[in-house]
């Protein structure tokens, strides 16, 4: 049964599904969170942002590419959230999947609820940002670029591995650009020191 959160209506899934109010001006974030009962306050955040704008950062009405940048992310999301109820599964740490807005502005979503669960004692134990997924070149195999600058090398190195088991023909590459690092992560410095940072 889906649930109207403002005018987002998305599936539960078997999640509970929130509205979360982040800054005046900005829409609220959409959070899914799926407890566990083995460690009820360490997460895995899967986050991804519905906000866009196009290059000019000021205008209202210029054109964006908001269906790669980045509503490619929340769809994974949906999908996820999807394939996780099917699994019927329990797991040892909570998921989060986090919709954001504001990415765009300065991290505003990211960051009220990286504040929030700070203030709540909630640890991270991974984050993991999908932004811009759905893009492919013609002619060129499929690709997807981790950040190697504040990021775990453990967690790159997971996602290498999962990455050759499930998807052989897709190129993982590396990236020293802050792009990646920068773009809608929750901040590091809101959150307890156990947090690792990788984007999808």
């Amino acid at each position: 049964m889906p649930v109207l959160t403002h005018y987002i209506c998305v599936p539960r899934y078997g999640f509970n599904v929130t509205s979360e109010e982040t800054e005046p001006g900005f829409g609220p974030n959409v959070i899914a969170t799926l407890p566990s009962d083995t460690n009820p306050n360490t997460f895995v955040v899967v986050g991804a942002h519905f906000d866009s704008r196009g290059r000019d950062r000021a205008s209202t009405t210029e054109v964006a590419p908001g269906a790669n940048d980045d509503g490619s992310g929340v769809a994974m999301q949906l999908e996820l959230a999807k394939a996780i109820h099917s699994w019927d599964q329990e797991f040892e740490y909570g998921l989060i999947i986090a919709s954001f807005v504001g990415e765009e502005q300065g991290l505003i979503g990211s960051g009220v609820l990286a504040t929030k669960m700070k203030a709540e004692g909630k640890e991270v134990l991974a984050m993991f940002a999908a932004d811009m997924i759905a893009y492919h070149k013609p002619g060129n195999n499929l690709q997807v670029g981790l950040a190697t600058q504040s990021v775990s090398p453990i967690l790159n190195d997971l996602f290498t591995d999962v990455a050759k088991d499930y998807t052989p023909e897709m190129e993982v590459c590396t990236t020293t650009g802050t792009r990646f690092v920068c773009c809608y992560h929750i901040p590091a410095a809101a959150l307890p020191p156990q947090l690792f940072l990788a984007p999808l």
